[in-house]
């Protein structure tokens, strides 16, 4: 639905890499999620016309590349969440808590790289920034020597939740790399989209929020028209997923 209303590149749900390893359900949600075919048996690539990229919590090389090969022929790349917050994915010492030790980090993605051959297949990193910028500068350019396709960075630190995002921010973490850069936090309309673009001269922005409020935010609509509504309806009509159960109620003209 997201394609239909103008978004480019479309990441799927944070994934913990070490349960998509260890959890035999879990593999097989995963297999089912990106195939029609029998768990665990991908083969033919998914028939979709944008980018789809992945994103896993991993603290280690080996979870994040075994994951990445579940979901290798049915995406164009992965991205290492390191900006989540939340107490869950911290006791796994993945999301934020990797940002604790950023040779770690860096050295997570160089092998990573190494392992997976496929140059067009792209790794990226999301991360947060820290309260000195120049680290998070150093940072960025530790993941761009790592080797990592493009970054994701959030404008804000590990313990800001809704705090107004710098936009200044940007556009010194850009001016100091050679990758692209995609910049996420506080995006709530179209006109948010040109401006980050303007300002800070990044190449994308990732938003989740706004979109989960209004999946037509990239139309330049203010709020989520009608039809944004029938059509997520009639998507979910028509692949009926079993886990799932749905609520209508009649609507009624005054």
């Amino acid at each position: 639905m997201l394609k239909h209303y103008r978004g480019y590149t479309i990441w799927l749900l944070l994934i913990i890499s070490r349960d998509t390893m260890t959890n035999d359900r879990t593999k097989i949600n995963i297999a089912e999620l990106f195939s029609n075919s029998a768990p665990l048996k991908i083969s033919a690539p998914m028939v979709r016309d944008f980018p789809l990229i992945v994103q896993f919590a991993a603290d280690n090389c080996d979870d994040f590349v075994k994951a990445a090969e579940i979901v290798y022929t049915q995406c164009d790349g992965v991205d290492l969440n390191c900006g989540c917050p939340k107490r869950k994915t911290l006791d796994t010492n993945c999301g934020s808590a990797l940002l604790d030790n950023a040779s770690h980090l860096a050295e997570l993605i160089k092998q990573s790289r190494l392992r997976i051959l496929d140059s067009k297949f792209s790794i990226s990193v999301k991360i947060r920034i820290y309260e000195n910028l120049k680290d998070t500068v150093d940072l960025c350019q530790k993941l761009q020597s790592a080797g990592i396709t493009f970054i994701n960075v959030h404008g804000r630190t590990v313990e800001q939740r809704h705090e107004p995002v710098d936009v200044e921010v940007f556009k010194v973490i850009k001016d100091s790399l050679q990758i692209p850069v995609v910049a996420n936090g506080d995006v709530r309309s179209l006109s948010d989209v040109h401006y980050y673009h303007q300002h800070a001269g990044v190449e994308g922005v990732m938003v989740a929020r706004a979109l989960l409020e209004n999946p037509a935010l990239f139309t330049g609509a203010n709020k989520t028209p009608a039809d944004c509504f029938f059509h997520w309806v009639s998507l979910n009509v028509h692949f009926a997923r079993k886990n799932q159960t749905y609520d209508f109620c009649p609507i009624q003209n005054e």
